[in-house]
């Protein structure tokens, strides 16, 4: 148990899931009243009674206040499991929890208005490790009884579906002027810390239902998305106030943006996966930002960089 972390980002942009559901649980099931059920996996109102998921995605699921959902996670031995919950309505009681067993205290647990939380459960041992996940509403004076619709998209893999590069942690090669952040993507900013580009969603970009932002940079500035076709091995190359990851191939621009009061910007839609490219490509993400203030004197910063393939 000592050996086992559980990771949580939490997305600034929405992930809608447009795959089809997964194989898994797609029958249509019926509870011992008769009466019609929430969704497709319904009869999951206890753990008792946890409906076991597997690599897939489950779209239009939903939930009600009186009738939490759980699910139960397995993860094979020295491998990750990457759990995609994108919250469709808004709800500020729409709460998620990961237990390592039913009688357990939670390793997670956080409540979201709207939008995607991946969770990634690292399991470190030589043995597979199962999870409780709990999706419920916190009920409260305020609390309405509709049914609240969410989405779950389940993947497997050693270090995520989409690897990042050129880091700010001095792991690879130092920030131009010492200025290292050893907890997020790029190197540290006029906010004395790194920003970070978040891509989720589906695993291939043609599908449209890649989710990407970033969080953590400085506040209302302008930031602009790019992409370089990865042709050999990636070239980190310290640059203005951060590292740019050079990929070898062309470059394309794909899109500006501003963050807003909190340091967040949506890309989702300034992302173009045949802009340039052809099936089959690898391509490393990165966002490029103006920071007048920062350390170390240039004007600018970088994210790390995210690595993805473009659907054969």
């Amino acid at each position: 148990m000592e050996y086992r972390h559980l990771a949580l980002a939490l997305s600034v942009t929405l992930a809608l899931v447009t795959e089809s559901r997964a194989q898994q649980g797609s029958s249509q099931l019926t509870n011992p009243s008769g009466t019609p059920l929430e969704d497709p996996l319904e009869g999951n109102h206890s753990c008792e009674y946890a409906f076991d998921l597997v690599p897939g995605i489950y779209e239009e699921l939903s939930v009600q206040a009186v009738s939490p959902d759980y699910f139960r996670l397995f993860v094979p031995a020295n491998r990750t499991l990457h759990v995609d919950l994108n919250v469709r309505q808004s709800s500020p009681d729409f709460t998620v929890a990961v237990y390592d067993d039913c009688d357990s205290e939670p390793l997670l647990f956080d409540s979201l208005l709207i939008g995607t939380i991946p969770i990634e459960l690292d399991n470190d041992t030589n043995e597979p490790e199962t999870y409780v996940l709990r999706l419920f509403r916190d009920i409260g004076p305020l609390t309405n009884y509709a049914q609240i619709s969410y989405d779950l998209m389940i993947s497997e893999g050693d270090s995520g579906p989409y690897p990042s590069f050129c880091e700010g942690d001095g792991s690879t090669t130092n920030c131009p002027c010492a200025n290292l952040d050893p907890v997020r993507g790029g190197c540290a900013h006029s906010g004395g810390h790194g920003a970070s580009l978040l891509v989720g969603g589906s695993q291939f970009a043609e599908l449209g239902g890649l989710s990407i932002g970033v969080i953590d940079m400085p506040p209302q500035t302008p930031a602009l998305l790019f992409s370089g076709r990865l042709t050999g091995e990636a070239v980190l190359s310290p640059f203005h106030d951060g590292i740019l990851c050079l990929a070898g191939g062309s470059v394309v621009r794909h899109g500006a943006g501003m963050t807003d009061v909190g340091g967040r910007a949506d890309f989702s839609d300034a992302y173009d996966p045949s802009q340039g490219r052809q099936p089959g490509d690898e391509v490393l993400l990165q966002v490029w930002y103006r920071d007048p203030a920062g350390p170390c004197g240039t004007g600018s910063n970088f994210t790390q960089a995210v690595r993805l393939r473009v659907k054969p």
